[in-house]
């Protein structure tokens, strides 16, 4: 797996005046350029994306790119593909936090996503998930266990389409590769911007990875919780439901394992945290 060290969620602790500063400057630019509307939990455009705009198209990308760069992380300068650009769009639903409407909780992860925060500060609590459910005080009992499951389901049926997307993006950056090593001139700002791009698509696809086994573990929890606050035989089918779930992000894992065997080219490091190679073999969430 790549050497991206996303698995590491370790707890930061309060850190320098220089370190906080890190965080807590980009954090008061983009609340004070969000749009209203997403604020407020506005409308979300494809795959639960905010819709356009100039903060989350333009400015937290560029200003993401400059915080990883400062910090030693690869950084392409290349334009994306059409293949990234979908597999983009289709892993951000997966990022979010399943309870997304949570405000702060969704724009830790946006702030991560874009780069804006290191990896290492997007961390999960999958209780929350549990919270949110109860917060939306349904009336029947039978009702939380049915957004349970259409929660599962409707992640079940995100992972497929998402591989697809994976398939070809890796096999474009294979492609990538080779005509770099068949350029007779090829500058060592093209060559870093191509291993750069490997980086990053990695990047991408660890954290659907590793954000779909923490949905794994989150909705396990709620339906433990439900199913002690409001006992049913609803639980066995939703406990089916989460199952099938559960094997099918051990299968994704896996098939990510054996793309990345399939003749890819080796990640590029990221300076001093290069000897944290990602591991996913078994459930981060169970570590």
């Amino acid at each position: 797996m790549p050497l991206q060290a996303i698995r590491d969620t370790r707890k930061t602790g309060s850190g320098s005046g220089r370190a906080a500063a890190t965080y807590i400057v980009p954090l008061a630019l983009t609340f004070a350029l969000w749009p209203p509307a997403a604020q407020a939990g506005g409308r979300l455009g494809d795959f639960g994306r905010p819709e356009p705009s100039i903060v989350t198209d333009h400015i937290l990308p560029w200003l993401g790119g400059k915080l990883a760069a400062r910090r030693g992380e690869p950084v392409s300068a290349f334009q994306l593909t059409d293949h990234e650009m979908e597999l983009r769009a289709r892993a951000y639903y997966l990022f979010m936090p399943s309870h997304r409407v949570r405000f702060f909780a969704r724009h830790r992860a946006e702030l991560v996503r874009a780069r804006v925060w290191p990896d290492e500060k997007y961390q999960v609590d999958p209780t929350r998930y549990y919270d949110a459910l109860r917060a939306q005080g349904f009336i029947s009992s039978a009702a939380r266990y049915n957004a349970i499951e259409q929660s599962v389901r409707a992640d079940l049926g995100l992972i497929e389409p998402f591989m697809v997307e994976v398939e070809r993006v890796y096999a474009d950056d294979r492609r990538r590769m080779e005509a770099l090593a068949r350029a007779s001139v090829a500058s060592p700002d093209v060559s870093a911007s191509a291993e750069a791009r490997i980086y990053e698509n990695r990047r991408v696809v660890d954290w659907a990875i590793v954000a779909m086994q923490w949905r794994v573990e989150a909705y396990s929890y709620a339906l433990e919780a439900t199913s002690i606050e409001t006992p049913s035989i609803r639980a066995v089918d939703v406990e089916m439901a989460l199952k099938r779930l559960a094997a099918a992000v051990d299968i994704m894992t896996a098939s990510v394992d054996r793309l990345e065997g399939d003749g890819m080219p080796p990640a590029p490091s990221e300076g001093s945290s290069a000897d944290r190679p990602l591991d996913l073999i078994g459930p981060v969430y169970k570590r």
